[in-house]
């Protein structure tokens, strides 16, 4: 009696492993990583599939389906390409990653790493190079009135007027006066570029 009990649970308790080990094996098989090139370049063609499809009805959305579901074009945009989805990602990760507040340790240890970081700092923050070129620019007026003795009152007025304003409104600002005044013409391409033109309100040239 005992025995028949004994060899009873022995067989549940067989039938139990094999399902939980027929279990695993089963999401092993559905979860598998690839560890290989080719593995991997298979995953990557068959993501850009739509199998949903029949290849007979229509080929084109069975090959790249996948790839037309994933990457819709951007705003005005014709095309789009793998080439052009990789450039934009490299860029993305560059910024993140030179915006990255860990990245200021590791400067100290590579002076090519620092140089990248001032110098993409120095074109993103057009703004704040903007506002330091026109308080060069109202220095060097000051110099040029001063020199003539005809600073007039306004000067001063507008001197206060055009901090912490957008570029536009500080131009708006210089028109107002009747003056012979510098009016800067900036844009992110000639910040970028270290280029300047400067206009005379009046269409005459000067130099400061």
């Amino acid at each position: 009696m005992h025995q028949a009990k004994f060899l009873g649970g022995m067989w549940i308790l067989l039938v139990l492993v094999s399902y939980h080990v027929t279990s695993v094996t089963s999401q092993n098989d559905n979860q598998r990583v690839c560890h290989t090139e080719d593995c991997r370049l298979g995953q990557q063609i068959a993501s850009m599939m739509d199998t949903s499809v029949d290849p007979c009805e229509d080929m084109f959305q069975f090959s790249c389906g996948g790839w037309l579901r994933d990457n819709p074009l951007p705003v005005n945009g014709e095309y789009l390409t793998l080439r052009d989805k990789m450039k934009t990602q490299n860029k993305k990760e560059i910024v993140q990653f030179l915006e990255n507040d860990d990245v200021r340790d590791r400067c100290r240890e590579s002076t090519a790493l620092e140089k990248a970081r001032t110098i993409f700092k120095t074109c993103t923050q057009t703004e704040a190079n903007a506002t330091l070129l026109y308080k060069s620019l109202i220095n060097a007026h000051k110099t040029l009135y001063y020199s003539k003795g005809t600073l007039p009152m306004k000067i001063k007025e507008a001197e206060k007027n055009l901090m912490g304003r957008t570029h536009q409104r500080k131009v708006k600002e210089w028109s107002k006066y009747g003056q012979r005044m510098v009016r800067p013409v900036i844009d992110r391409d000639s910040i970028q570029g270290k280029r300047m033109k400067t206009m005379m309100k009046d269409g005459r040239q000067a130099t400061i």
